[in-house]
């Protein structure tokens, strides 16, 4: 069976309206919230689960795009594809805290917006957990897997890299 769900370290954030709404409403308003878990499914972007203490309810399946560390817009302000390069790469996935780099400054590279720093958070790494299962994935291809590194941007947004966009001082 898929351990496509794990918990997350608890990190305050604010949800992008416009998310909660279908891209309805809400534009350039802000919903205080609390990261509860992240979601792998092989193709897509992760998700993650949060609770909104002004509703008292758990909001699911909402991309990395969604979240910012303070309500306000990001300058710049950043797209998905800019933030999460790699989709997941299996539905069975670990979160982790490596000790050793979190305290130390990252770089990274975007798609549109240049270099970027931050501060790193977990890492999200995925694997081919179910040996009954055919393994149609990349994750345990030694070429091609990668680490995902949830990191706060000093913008003010989240995203999830691998340490091939990254640098670590």
């Amino acid at each position: 069976m898929a351990n496509y769900i794990a918990n997350l370290p608890t990190k305050k954030v604010w949800v992008r309206k416009e998310y909660l709404t279908d891209f309805q409403s809400g534009h350039g308003e802000f919903v205080e919230g609390l990261w509860v878990t992240a979601k792998s499914i092989q193709g897509r972007a992760f998700y993650f689960e949060t609770y909104l203490p002004e509703y008292g309810a758990m909001y699911d399946k909402l991309p990395i795009s969604a979240f910012l560390s303070s309500p306000k817009t990001p300058d710049p302000d950043m797209d998905l594809v800019n933030l999460q390069f790699w989709n997941c790469m299996d539905y069975d996935f670990t979160v982790i805290v490596k000790q050793f780099v979190a305290p130390m400054e990252w770089e990274l590279r975007t798609r549109h917006f240049g270099n970027q720093k931050g501060q790193y958070i977990c890492t999200l790494d995925n694997y081919h957990g179910d040996f009954d299962q055919i393994d149609a994935s990349t994750s345990e291809m030694p070429d091609e897997h990668k680490s995902f590194n949830l990191i706060q941007l000093r913008n003010g947004q989240f995203c999830t890299l691998s340490k091939q966009q990254m640098s670590h001082f």
